[in-house]
């Protein structure tokens, strides 16, 4: 078994200058192993296929292609105008604002279904050996805000699913005795879209040695939804 982890990164660093500083970094990466923990794999995870040992090599459980994260200070400009007003400048000036912004591309997601049509156990037990499915038709990705598929899976009758991140009509349950062609990881999750933003305001009572200071701080600020990871037990019961 082996990993294999290969990237571009850039990394641009700003020092104080104007009250200005910040740290910005960007990350291009493949993530390619066998299994990305012992719960990747037998226990709970796509379980090897000991015909086709090559089939578990994919995008690691850890595989993220792109990500930029930029973290920032900035003294606000004084007003010198207010400098010498004893309420001016406690109220105008001494202005501090910070954040963390990050962006990146989604997790892989894992298909399988337990259902144990292989006959056979990979790794543990029967109860967290799950079988790999057949993969039919090409992934299609879709926005799971609008995603809306007619489920037809293995010939049920067709239901509307809302939400989707994917059409699930991609897959089928294996020929009973048969492993599936899924293959470990085949496509990748939401990602995220993240903005920590805060301002700070620096009130001086003694002098310049001294301040209060006064903080607002606002996590995720513009409310994005961070999905984690699709659950991969969730997917099977649902999918196959």
């Amino acid at each position: 078994m082996n990993s294999n982890y290969n990237s571009l990164q850039f990394t641009a660093n700003k020092r104080v200058s104007h009250g200005l500083s910040f740290l910005a970094s960007y990350t291009w990466s493949h993530n390619l192993d066998y299994a990305s923990s012992l719960e990747d794999n037998s226990f709970g995870g796509l379980a090897f296929d000991p015909t086709n040992f090559q089939s578990n090599y994919g995008n690691s459980a850890l595989d993220a292609r792109h990500r930029f994260t930029v973290s920032y200070v900035w003294d606000l400009p004084k007003v010198k105008s207010m400098e010498n007003n004893f309420v001016g400048r406690r109220v105008v000036n001494g202005w501090e604002m910070a954040g963390v912004t990050t962006f990146q591309t989604g997790f892989p997601v894992q298909i399988y279904e337990s259902t144990y049509r292989e006959l056979r156990c990979d790794g543990a037990d029967w109860a967290v050996c799950p079988d790999r499915p057949n993969q039919i038709a090409a992934i299609q990705l879709t926005d799971p805000r609008t995603g809306q598929f007619q489920n037809t899976i293995n010939g049920r009758a067709p239901v509307t699913r809302d939400h989707y991140w994917f059409n699930p009509n991609s897959f089928a349950l294996e020929p009973i005795g048969t492993v599936g062609n899924i293959a470990r990881n085949p496509f990748h999750g939401p990602g995220i879209n993240n903005f920590n933003w805060s301002m700070y305001k620096n009130i001086p009572i003694v002098g310049e040695s001294k301040y209060i200071q006064l903080r607002f701080e606002f996590y995720n600020l513009f409310n994005n939804t961070q999905f984690n990871a699709i659950a991969v037990q969730s997917a099977a019961s649902n999918i196959v």
